[in-house]
C-alpha cells in the first residue's frame, strides 16, 4: 500500500510533488496536478521507463521536478500539452522558445514561472516572449542541456504514444513531424564552452594526509574539544576514505552490518526505513550491496564503546550516533564536520567534503592496479564492485578523471620526448650532408 505524503513546503505552483511511501518503506516521487491528483501520464513515465531501469529516487525526484516545471508553464498558458501531444498537435517554435527559457533559470522556494516568462495580456509573439533580461539566474549550461534532453526524451515518449493512435497510412508523416519538434527543443540549447575551460586538477594528496593527520584524536589543530566527537569524526574520515563510501551510505550503516569476527562490512541497500527517527533526513541510498574487508576493526570496536554510554543508541541500530543525545547522525552533521575542517584548518583541500574523499579512493585504486600490474579493464570491474555500481555503469571514467588526466600527460610528455629525439635525429643528419656537401665543393674548388 502507497501513502501519499508531502516532503517540501506547500509550493506556490500549480504542480508539485509528493512520496509515496509502502509498507517496506520504499518510496517514489509522484507529480501531482493542480486538481491535487496524480498526474497521469508524468507518472506513468517515471515508473515505466525510469523507475523499471533501477533509476534512484533522488534521479527520479530531479525528474519530477522537471516535469513539474514544464506543466506548469503549459498550464499557465492555457496549453493542455497532453491532449496536444495524444492529438498531434505539436509545440510550434515559439512555444520551443519559451519552454527553453523556462528551463535555463534557476527557481527557488517553488517551481513557478518568472515574471518575465509570463504571458502578458495582448501583443504579439515578440511581446510574449519578452527581452531576456537579468531578472531570474540562469543556472550553468550544463544543467539546462540535462533539463532540455530530459523534456526531449519525455515530449518525444509522449508524442509517440499520439503517433500510435494516428491511421497507419499517417504514422510516418507524424513521426517526422515529433522529430522535427523534439530536434527544434534540441537545437535551443545553448553551447557549452565550459568544456574548454576545465582541467581535472592533480589530486590533492597531501592534503589528503594532512587530514588524515589532523583528524587524530588528540592532535592540536583538531578542531572539535570533545574527546567523543574527536573519536567518532576521526572513525568517519577513515571510513570514507578507506572504504570509499557514500556518505549515505555511511550514515545508514547498521552496527549489525559489522562482523567483529569475520572482520567484514555489509553495505546493504534498504528501502527507506520507516522506523528510522530522522524522518525527512533518514539517508537515501544509491548503492548495491556488498561486502569489503574490515581492517579499521580496532578503531570501530572502540567507537562502540564510546556509543554504548548513550541510553537512546540502544534503541536503534545505527552505528553513528550525535553525541549530544545518542540519535542517528545525520548527513547534514558530517558536513557541518568537514565545513569546521575546512574553515579551521589551514592546508587541507580547498573543496574538502565527505565525497571528496570517495574520489580519493579512486585515484588510490587505480595507483595500487597499476602498481600490481591489474589491467584498466579488470580494475575498472573490481572498482564497480567496491563502489557499488551497476556492471554497465560509466562512473568510473568520471571518479578516475584526475588519474587518467595524469596518465595522458605522462604519455603526452613520453610522446614529445621520442618525437624530438627524432627530430634531433632528422637534424643532425641534415646538419651532416651540409658539412660534407660543403667539403666537397672545398675540394672541386681546389
Amino acid at each position: 500500500m502507497l501513502v501519499p505524503r508531502t516532503i517540501s513546503e506547500p509550493s506556490k505552483m500549480p504542480y508539485s510533488i509528493r512520496v509515496s511511501v509502502a509498507d517496506d518503506g520504499e518510496v517514489h516521487p509522484l507529480v501531482i496536478g493542480s486538481d491535487a491528483l496524480p498526474a497521469w501520464w508524468p507518472n506513468l513515465w517515471l515508473l515505466t521507463v525510469h523507475r523499471n531501469r533501477g533509476a534512484a529516487f533522488g534521479t527520479l525526484q530531479l525528474y519530477a521536478k522537471c516535469l513539474c516545471r514544464i506543466y506548469s508553464w503549459a498550464e499557465a498558458r492555457h496549453c493542455e500539452l497532453d491532449q496536444r501531444m495524444l492529438e498531434r498537435n505539436w509545440l510550434v517554435d515559439w512555444e520551443l522558445h519559451s519552454l527553453a527559457d523556462v528551463l535555463s533559470v534557476q527557481v527557488r522556494g517553488g517551481l513557478s514561472e518568472p515574471k518575465r516568462f509570463r504571458k502578458r495580456p495582448g501583443g504579439n509573439v515578440e511581446q510574449f516572449l519578452g527581452s531576456k533580461t537579468a531578472e531570474a539566474p540562469l543556472v550553468l549550461q550544463t544543467t539546462i542541456g540535462a533539463r532540455m534532453n530530459l523534456v526531449a526524451d519525455y515530449l518525444r515518449w509522449l508524442g509517440q504514444e499520439g503517433v500510435n493512435r494516428a491511421p497507419f497510412a499517417a504514422k510516418t508523416i507524424h513521426t517526422a513531424n515529433l522529430n522535427d519538434m523534439v530536434q527544434g527543443l534540441v537545437a535551443k540549447t545553448p553551447i557549452n564552452h565550459e568544456h574548454n575551460k576545465r582541467r581535472h586538477k592533480g589530486y590533492d594528496q597531501d592534503g589528503v594526509r594532512r587530514l588524515l593527520e589532523v583528524v587524530t584524536p588528540g592532535h592540536p589543530e583538531n578542531p572539535w574539544r570533545r574527546a567523543e566527537v574527536q573519536r567518532r569524526n576521526h572513525m568517519i574520515v577513515h571510513m570514507l576514505f578507506t572504504f570509499g563510501l557514500r556518505v549515505g551510505e555511511l550514515c545508514a550503516l547498521y552496527v549489525r552490518d559489522i562482523n567483529f569476527q569475520a572482520q567484514v562490512l555489509a553495505v546493504a541497500r534498504r528501502p527507506d526505513d520507516p522506523n528510522d527517527p530522522r524522518g525527512r533526513n533518514a539517508p537515501h541510498q544509491k548503492t548495491r550491496a556488498r561486502v569489503m574487508a574490515l581492517e579499521l576493526i580496532d578503531l570501530i570496536k572502540a567507537y562502540k564503546q564510546i556509543r554504548k554510554a548513550h541510553d537512546t543508541a540502544l534503541k536503534h541500530p545505527y552505528l553513528l550516533v550525535s553525541a549530544w543525545d545518542g540519535m542517528p547522525l545525520s548527513i547534514a552533521a558530517i558536513e557541518k564536520a568537514f565545513r569546521e575542517l575546512r574553515e579551521n584548518v589551514p592546508g587541507l583541500p580547498v573543496k574538502l567534503t565527505p565525497h571528496l574523499l570517495r574520489h580519493a579512493w579512486n585515484y588510490e585504486w587505480s595507483i595500487l592496479c597499476k602498481e600490481k600490474g591489474i589491467s584498466d579493464d579488470l580494475a575498472d570491474q573490481m572498482r564497480k564492485t567496491l563502489m557499488g555500481w551497476k556492471m554497465s555503469s560509466t562512473m568510473p571514467q568520471r571518479y578516475n578523471a584526475a588519474y587518467i588526466q595524469e596518465r595522458a600527460d605522462e604519455c603526452s610528455l613520453e610522446v614529445q620526448r621520442r618525437l624530438w629525439s627524432l627530430a634531433e635525429g632528422a637534424q643532425a643528419v641534415v646538419r651532416r650532408m651540409k658539412e660534407e656537401a660543403s667539403q666537397t665543393k672545398g675540394a672541386a674548388h681546389v
